[in-house]
C-alpha cells in the first residue's frame, strides 16, 4: 500500500501542518484524528487488512489530517470565542488550502467523504452539514455533536451555536442545504452502553432532527460483541456497504 507523509505552510493557521496519505486513487476520504489517537498514523489505530485492500484496489484514497484541537476546543486556557476562531481558521485551511492542494496534486474530482471518531467525528459531521457542496458522505463514530460537552458550560459566544451541530441543524431550513442533505449519505455509529450515554442521547436528538426534515441517514446503536471488535472492523463494514451501492 502506497503511504506518504506531507506538509505545507498554512497561511490561515500561520504554521506548517502535516497530513498522511494512503493510496493514489479512489474516493477521497478525509480522516480527522481523535485526541487519544493524536499523532498516530491511521494504520496504528483504525486500518486493517480489509481496508488496506480497498486502498490497494484504488477504491479509496485516505488523507489523515493533523489536528489543531489542542489549540481550539481542547485548549482549556482559551475562551469560547478564541476556541471558535481557531476552529474557523482550521475550517478555512481545509476548504481554501488543503482541498485545492489535494485536487491539484492527486487529480481528485468530485466530492469528498469525511470520517472521524469522537472529536474527529465532530469535525466530520460539522464540515458535512456546513458544506454539502464539498462533502457528500460522512461516517462518524461516537461523535461529539454538542459543543457544550467540550466547553463544560453553556454558550457565551454566537459562534458556539453555529458550530454545534445538535443546535443549528434544527433551524437550518434553507432549501439549498436540506435538498442536498436528502441526496447525500450520513452514517452515525455509537456503542450502546452505560459509559456512552452522552453520545447515545445526542445521536437520538440528531436522529429526531433528521427525521423531522425528511433526511435519510443511518443511526446505528450497537452492543459490544454484536458485530465488531475494533474501529477498523466497523469502518470496513460501512465502506463495504458504500462500495456495494457504487458510492466508492
Amino acid at each position: 500500500m502506497t503511504y506518504s507523509m506531507k506538509s505545507f505552510y498554512s497561511y490561515n493557521l500561520s504554521k506548517e501542518i502535516g497530513f498522511s496519505v494512503y493510496g493514489t486513487k479512489g474516493k477521497p476520504i478525509i480522516v480527522f484524528q481523535n485526541l487519544e489517537d493524536y499523532n498516530l498514523s491511521y494504520k496504528d489505530y483504525m486500518i486493517n487488512k480489509d481496508i488496506e485492500s480497498l486502498v490497494k484496489a484504488e477504491k479509496i484514497l485516505i488523507f489523515m489530517l493533523e489536528s489543531v484541537d489542542n489549540e481550539s476546543y481542547l485548549n482549556k486556557n482559551s475562551t469560547q470565542h478564541q476556541m471558535n476562531k481557531r476552529n474557523e481558521e482550521y475550517e478555512r485551511y481545509i476548504l481554501h488550502e488543503f482541498i485545492p492542494y489535494i485536487k491539484s496534486e492527486y487529480g481528485v474530482f468530485g466530492q469528498f467523504m469525511l470520517l472521524g471518531k469522537k472529536i474527529g467525528g465532530y469535525h466530520a459531521i460539522n464540515f458535512h452539514l456546513k458544506h454539502p457542496d464539498v462533502f457528500d458522505i460522512s461516517l462518524t463514530i461516537s461523535p461529539i455533536l454538542n459543543l457544550r460537552h467540550l466547553f463544560k458550560e453553556e454558550f457565551n459566544d454566537n459562534l458556539s451555536y453555529f458550530n454545534s451541530p445538535i443546535d443549528y441543524i434544527w433551524n437550518n431550513n434553507d432549501t439549498w442545504f436540506v435538498d442536498k442533505f436528502r441526496k447525500e449519505t450520513f452514517i452515525f455509529s455509537t456503542e450502546d452502553n452505560e459509559d456512552n450515554k452522552e453520545s447515545i442521547e445526542d445521536m437520538r436528538i440528531m436522529q429526531e432532527a433528521f427525521k423531522k426534515k425528511d433526511i435519510d441517514a443511518i443511526f446505528d446503536y450497537w452492543k459490544k460483541g454484536d458485530r465488531w471488535v475494533d474501529d477498523g472492523q466497523k469502518i470496513f463494514y460501512y465502506l463495504s456497504e458504500l462500495q456495494d451501492k457504487g458510492m466508492i
